[in-house]
């Protein structure tokens, strides 16, 4: 388990905590717990218990669990709540404006224990009688839930990518005769995504039957597509190929409608490519990456040899927004600037927060103007290695800076 899968667990303890009543300061603990969690300088699977323990915020009954997590997967005391807690109460948790105390009135009061519930008794205009609601509150989670319901199953790219990347570890053991290769949008690095599509030569039935055992999945036949709806989760697209034209189908189903128009009018696809890098060899043409398959106009730069270079992890040459032990980070600024320029990076931009940000420890004028000594100090130890001066400055309610200069 990662460190922000861990925080979240804590997090949701402490919510539903607060949704039953419990004990404010133990929910409060365990909010404290995640945020602590999620500020560790490195995954905590990595780390030996003495090492653990002597985290800052992280203490022996936190520790502990933490370790639980990480050897057994499990957190009985969220359990345990989530066993006490009716299904639809957890997707409340999702609504924008809508938090645990809230959430327990109308709960409490109502007896509200899903979104549907919810959406009615706005409609019914129920809740502008209950303490802490109105008619406002009541028209803005109207909209809330409208969003939700506009937005179901879509995720950005990267959380995409990790459902991808998981799926087809699973599928290729689940069928070891079978290939499964990514494509459509996912591939192409579409920032949102709503469905996640392979190119496989596994059959449709086969695929079927997979799916088939999950809780309220739907699945559609048509063509050579097999398409998989799970709860909660962006559609799963299969295009079933022979195995020797899974390249040619992997290259016509990951590029955008415009694009593969494009290049079929003017290219051929070869039936059976040896890899997707022979449909673009057979065709003169400089091999364009997944990403820029997006418009017509990059046939004209790939026919003349012109393609433009991605930006790649190696051209990151440093670290902006960071947050050192002057405020609420869990480093030094030495200690960060000597991991970053290790790491190869050439400098790093040190944002702290500002003094409106108490909660975070933010910086007093005084404070800033002793840091920017810090900062002069180890620019001259650790040169060419620079760390830039910066503040994550609030903007006021009167629209002010956080600072008059």
């Amino acid at each position: 388990m990662t460190n922000d899968q861990i925080a979240d667990q804590f997090s949701l303890l402490s919510k539903l905590m607060d949704i039953h009543g419990e004990d404010s300061f133990k929910s409060k603990s365990y909010s404290i717990a995640a945020y602590n969690i999620e500020k560790l300088p490195r995954q905590a699977a990595e780390m030996s218990e003495a090492e653990l323990f002597s985290m800052k915020g992280i203490g022996n009954s936190t520790g502990k669990k933490i370790l639980q997590m990480l050897a057994t997967g499990q957190f009985p005391a969220l359990e345990e709540i989530i066993a006490n807690t009716p299904p639809g109460i957890l997707d409340l948790l999702q609504i924008k404006g809508l938090g645990p105390k809230k959430i327990a009135v109308i709960w409490n009061e109502l007896g509200i224990e899903s979104v549907g519930e919810l959406e009615y008794a706005c409609n019914e205009n129920r809740l502008v009688a209950l303490k802490g609601f109105g008619a406002k509150t009541q028209e803005s989670l109207l909209q809330s839930i409208a969003y939700i319901r506009q937005n179901e199953g879509f995720v950005l790219w990267a959380e995409a990518e990790k459902i991808a990347n998981s799926l087809l570890q699973s599928l290729q053991t689940q069928f070891p005769a079978s290939q499964f290769l990514l494509t459509g949008a996912v591939r192409r690095q579409v920032e949102i995504i709503d469905t996640i599509s392979f190119v496989t030569t596994a059959t449709g039935a086969a695929l079927a039957a997979y799916f088939n055992g999950q809780e309220g999945v739907t699945i559609t036949e048509g063509g050579n597509a097999i398409t998989i709806q799970l709860p909660g989760s962006p559609v799963l697209r299969f295009y079933v190929a022979e195995e020797g034209a899974l390249y040619a189908v992997q290259f016509t189903t990951t590029g955008s409608d415009e694009f593969i128009a494009a290049f079929t009018t003017k290219y051929t696809v070869p039936p059976a490519p040896a890899t997707e890098e022979e449909v673009f060899a057979a065709n003169k043409l400089q091999y364009i990456p997944p990403a820029l398959r997006e418009t017509a106009s990059v046939l004209d730069k790939a026919a003349a040899n012109n393609m433009p270079a991605l930006v790649t992890k190696a051209d990151i040459r440093g670290i902006i927004h960071s947050h050192s032990t002057w405020s609420d980070g869990m480093s030094t600024i030495e200690q960060m600037a000597i991991a970053a320029r290790d790491k190869g990076f050439e400098y790093l931009v040190i944002s702290d927060h500002s003094q409106a940000a108490f909660y975070a420890n933010g910086l007093k004028p005084e404070q800033i103007a002793a840091q920017h000594i810090e900062v002069d100090a180890l620019n001259a130890k650790l040169a060419p290695f620079k760390v830039f001066k910066s503040i994550e400055a609030d903007i006021l309610n009167d629209g002010a800076l956080d600072y008059t200069a």
